[in-house]
């Protein structure tokens, strides 16, 4: 079993995907699978709008937060775009709260990263941070993953333990530690 530590947000070192048990995970997941919406026969709805982020010329819904920005570019993992974030500081991120409805379960979260085009404004990592909150907003289930972002497209995941009555679900991505990287096909699920 490995662990993310805190300080990992800020550093590129890899970690493995773990639950609020601490178990490792290791899974392997198809983007492709992980997008399809389904309301009946065992597959999750998927939760996440804009995942893609082909609606319109912005990253639409992501909230720039602590300085940093999101812009769209045409460099993308499917469809015509993806979203580049840039933080010029440490904790620049991109934020987005999405309605998840009374669940519990697991929460899945998959994105794919790269590095930026330019090779001198590019981040070295990426870290992936995932919040569950109750109906009464106190936080149910927390869950982070980091890794090295090249420029290859390579896929994060973090899953969490939805505790009982998760009710929204925040997903923060940060390049690390400041610097540029692109996100692309974002996917959450509660199963």
């Amino acid at each position: 079993m490995l662990a993310c530590p805190a300080a990992a947000l800020l550093t590129a070192v890899a970690c493995s995907t773990f639950d609020s048990t601490d178990t490792a995970t290791g899974a392997d997941a198809d983007v492709g699978d992980a997008l399809t919406a389904a309301t009946d026969g065992g597959v999750p709805d998927a939760l996440v709008s804009n995942d893609g982020f082909e609606n319109g010329s912005s990253c639409a819904g992501w909230m720039p937060e602590n300085s940093a920005s999101a812009t769209p570019v045409t460099s993308a993992h499917s469809g015509a775009r993806s979203c580049r974030v840039c933080a010029p500081a440490k904790y620049g991120q991109i934020a987005k709260t999405e309605t998840v409805g009374s669940r519990s379960g697991s929460a899945n979260l998959l994105l794919w990263v790269r590095a930026d085009d330019d090779p001198d404004a590019s981040a070295t990592g990426a870290a992936a941070i995932l919040f569950l909150y109750g109906v009464d907003g106190g936080r149910t289930g927390y869950q982070t993953n980091t890794a090295v972002v090249s420029t290859a497209w390579t896929q994060l995941q973090v899953t969490a333990s939805a505790g009982d009555d998760s009710a929204s679900a925040t997903v923060v991505i940060q390049p690390s530690p400041t610097g540029c990287m692109l996100v692309d096909d974002v996917s959450l699920t509660v199963d």
